[in-house]
């Protein structure tokens, strides 16, 4: 009994205290304000970040010029990496330079023994010296050959002019010869017309003869008058005359024939003379002629020799300086500017031709070398330009254009060296030196793009989040009713319960949007479909973007938003229409709230730290169009502003 006492005298207790705590309670408590139990009847897991609540910062998607670029990994490599080797055996004397030391053309770099070098030096001097003395010898005997062929062609040539001058007289000769044969020719032939007048005369003078004596018997006996007979006897003396006349022509006839004989008797003597002169020349002329060819002979014999012996000297002079240069070959000369970087041999060693003792890398200009993909590489033409830095000082960029795009591919990678060629002052980048490499692809006019940092992947494909002027009427209220057990919200305070919404005219809202990505650099992507010139996508902030959810734009520093937006009121808290008593101002009718991203359907959804509800985001670390990795697999650290 006493305990059931003391448990009746403990309830009454605590009613009095619950009954005391409910009156200061209620008559302290705000107009709205919501007890415990009633804020843990809400349903919390409908609310959205309050309006205002997201601040985002903004680009605007843009058409314009865009030059595409591919970023690769690659490496510093001199220009010219020069192994130094003696080119001659012998003993390591000195090496006067050490790794790191800095060396110009034409500095001394180590010395070799010299003994056996300078022996064959004297050596091919001396043979030098015997080969120009036989040399001289050669072209004294050129010289006299020389004479000797002078004098047989000046010999052959007065033999070839008495030939000359003999066969012209041989054929004068031959012409008189002709000539005084067709003058006898000629007078031979006269000599029938005098022989045919002689009988023709004879044969008149035989007929006048008897008709004279007729005619004389005639005038005996008076038959013919004194006057026909003086007539007829002259025609007789006339006779006579013609052959007196007939046989002194004969006469004359054979005496030129006779005249002629002796004339080509004369010039056959003459022929015979002149053809007998020219042998005797002719003969002459062929011993000069032999005379000649021996001195020629002699001559071309002497001419070799002294070219032979004139090759020897010049060989004995060309072993003479190769056994100089061979023995210059022991002191060891740098061929390039450049720093030593290894030292291969010490003084001491005994070395020989392919052995190295230094390394020297020229280091004034150094070839930046990537291994790019061979889709990108046909993309990349010689003197494009290229952003590099490495990653001992990514904040210092290296400018330069593509001087080589090896024309051979890699059979194992599948990928070509691409190649810029940089000054390098003072030494700052060294061989082997990781760097980045942002090789410019092509420009086009006129293309849309946006930020690359505005991308992200979702559902494996590429999104961005929009700010879109929300589609509210200015006074609406952002969420429904709330009706509490016990309370109502409809008539005390109305400026209380009906809290600002943000939902005039001009507010921004988020909204997804899937879009295709095209050629990009590290600074902003080419946008194939989704979005049009002067649409607004989020760069900053969008981890905390829901679909609906109002943004306040703002400027993003390095550790976030500039400025936050303003801490909103109870009544622009979504999702507290489902409690019990409570009620939204009649003002206006509420208009319900977009959809939490949380029923997407098929949506892989995660719980960031703020733990607001956001569908799962993959964000890019490089542009979409060349999301490169290394070797290794890992990913290739961004371009500075990527």
């Amino acid at each position: 009994m006493k305990k059931a006492k003391h448990y009746t005298i403990g309830l009454a207790i605590l009613a009095i205290v619950f009954a005391v705590t409910r009156y200061i309670v209620v008559a302290n408590a705000k107009p709205n304000q919501l007890t415990i139990l009633q804020a843990q009847s809400m349903n919390m897991s409908a609310m959205k970040a309050p309006i205002g609540a997201i601040p985002v910062a903004l680009a605007t998607a843009q058409t314009g010029t865009f030059q595409s670029s591919v970023t690769y990994t690659g490496t510093v490599v001199p220009y010219n990496d020069e192994y130094i080797y003696p080119r001659v055996v012998g003993q390591l004397l000195d090496v006067a330079v050490y790794p790191g030391d800095v060396v110009h053309t034409g500095e001394v770099l180590a010395h070799l023994d010299t003994v056996e070098l300078s022996s064959k030096l004297n050596t091919a001097r001396q043979n030098a010296l015997m080969a120009v003395h036989d040399y001289e010898i050669a072209k004294q005997q050129v010289s006299l050959a020389t004479d000797q062929q002078s004098l047989a062609h000046a010999k052959l040539q007065a033999a070839l002019s008495q030939v000359a001058d003999r066969t012209s007289t041989v054929a004068s000769a031959k012409s008189a010869l002709s000539q005084a044969k067709a003058n006898l020719r000629a007078v031979e032939a006269e000599l029938p017309g005098a022989e045919a007048g002689i009988n023709s005369a004879n044969a008149d003078l035989a007929y006048w003869r008897a008709e004279i004596a007729r005619e004389k018997s005639l005038l005996k006996h008076g038959a013919v008058s004194q006057q026909s007979y003086d007539r007829e006897h002259a025609a007789y003396v006339a006779s006579e005359s013609k052959v007196t006349q007939a046989e002194a022509k004969e006469t004359a006839v054979t005496a030129d024939i006779q005249s002629a004989q002796q004339q080509v008797t004369q010039a056959g003597d003459q022929l015979r003379g002149s053809e007998s002169r020219l042998a005797s020349a002719q003969a002459d002329a062929k011993a000069a002629k032999a005379d000649v060819q021996a001195s020629n002979a002699n001559f071309a014999i002497s001419l070799h020799n002294v070219i032979h012996k004139q090759l020897g000297v010049k060989m004995a002079k060309s072993q003479q300086k190769t056994a100089a240069i061979i023995q210059g070959y022991t002191t060891i000369l740098a061929e390039t500017n450049g720093r030593v970087t290894e030292r291969l041999a010490s003084p001491g060693t005994l070395v020989s031709p392919g052995m190295p003792i230094l390394r020297i890398a020229e280091m004034g200009r150094v070839r930046l070398q990537a291994n790019v993909a061979e889709l990108d590489a046909s993309r990349i033409k010689v003197g494009a330009p290229v952003v590099a830095y490495t990653m001992k000082n990514p904040g210092q960029l290296i400018h330069a254009h593509v001087t080589s795009i090896f024309p051979a591919a890699s059979p194992e990678a599948r990928t070509v060296v691409v190649e810029a060629l940089v000054d390098n002052p003072g030494g700052r980048l060294l061989p082997g030196d990781y760097v980045v490499m942002r090789i410019t692809t092509g420009s086009t006019r006129n293309l849309l793009s946006v930020p690359t940092r505005a991308l992200m992947q979702f559902d494996s494909r590429w999104a961005v989040w929009t700010a879109e002027k929300s589609s509210a009427q200015s006074g609406g209220s952002a969420m429904p009713s709330m009706n509490m057990p016990g309370m109502d919200m409809s008539s005390s305070h109305p400026s209380s319960t009906q809290m600002a919404t943000g939902s005039a005219s001009g507010t921004l809202v988020a909204h997804m949007v899937y879009v295709e990505v095209g050629r990009s650099n590290a600074d902003r992507t080419e946008i194939l479909g989704g979005l049009h010139a002067g649409d607004q996508v989020v760069i900053a902030g969008k981890q905390n973007c829901q679909e609906g959810a109002v943004l306040f734009p703002t400027q993003w520093g390095a550790s976030g938003p500039q400025k936050l937006p303003p801490p909103p009121s109870m009544g622009n808290m979504p999702g507290m229409g489902n409690m019990p008593g409570m009620k939204t101002p009649s003002a206006a009718p509420a208009k319900p709230m977009p959809p939490s991203n949380n029923s997407m359907p098929g949506k892989k959804m995660s719980v960031p730290s703020h733990k607001s509800s956001m569908p799962e985001m993959k964000m890019p670390s490089s542009p979409p169009a060349s999301n490169h990795k290394n070797s290794d697999g890992s990913s290739m650290p961004g371009m500075p502003g990527m």
